[in-house]
């Protein structure tokens, strides 16, 4: 008994310190501000347990970007974008992300048109809940989230779902969901060629 209470307990050690060597780089870009050095892509599988970024940040400290709808228990239109890794994932599966290698391995330009299209349309301006509080009654109907994870390791979170669709969008969301996947579709093109 005593001998696997020591394996359990070297086994619980082991992990431990695993989890806490898993912590990103950091360098100083000044005094206050700090840039980090490796984001791993894993770490997509984890987004949404980041503290929840307390100011408006630049676009340029976005690290990485998902995306993601639901309609009917079904994801679509899943972009799950690396800025810190310099990658992209091109087919994208929810359940999986993080646990396989992205597609794609994005250029400065590409970097650029992806901050691009997060300012035209003003992604970090929409309201953090779309969803439609006044019916809270459905089962199978329509979901969206967005998260932008920054350099400091905090992530800004904009969602909507409700049973209607166009009840719980921002006003531009077609024309930004259509140019951020056509965009991505573009890249899978170009590895085709």
């Amino acid at each position: 008994m005593s001998k696997k209470m020591i394996i359990v307990g070297m086994l619980f050690f082991v992990c431990f310190i695993s989890a806490c060597s898993n912590k990103p780089e950091t360098i100083p870009n000044s005094e206050e501000d700090k840039k980090v050095v490796e984001t791993p892509i894993k770490d997509f599988s984890r987004i949404d347990k980041l503290a929840q970024s307390t100011e408006p940040q630049d676009i340029d400290r976005v690290v990485k970007i998902l995306f993601y709808e639901s309609n009917n228990m079904q994801y679509k239109n899943t972009i799950a974008i690396d800025i810190g890794n310099n990658a992209m994932y091109l087919n994208p599966k929810v359940p999986t992300l993080g646990l396989v290698n992205a597609d794609y391995k994005m250029t400065e330009e590409d970097v650029e048109k992806i901050q691009n299209i997060i300012k035209k349309y003003g992604i970090q301006s929409w309201k953090e809940d779309y969803s439609d509080s006044k019916n809270t009654n459905y089962e199978d109907g329509y979901g969206w989230v967005i998260y932008l994870e920054y350099a400091d390791r905090t992530v800004e979170r904009h969602s909507g779902s409700g049973m209607y669709r166009a009840d719980v969008i921002p006003k531009n969301f077609d024309t930004f969901i259509e140019e951020i996947t056509n965009f991505v579709d573009s890249k899978k093109g170009d590895l085709n060629e």
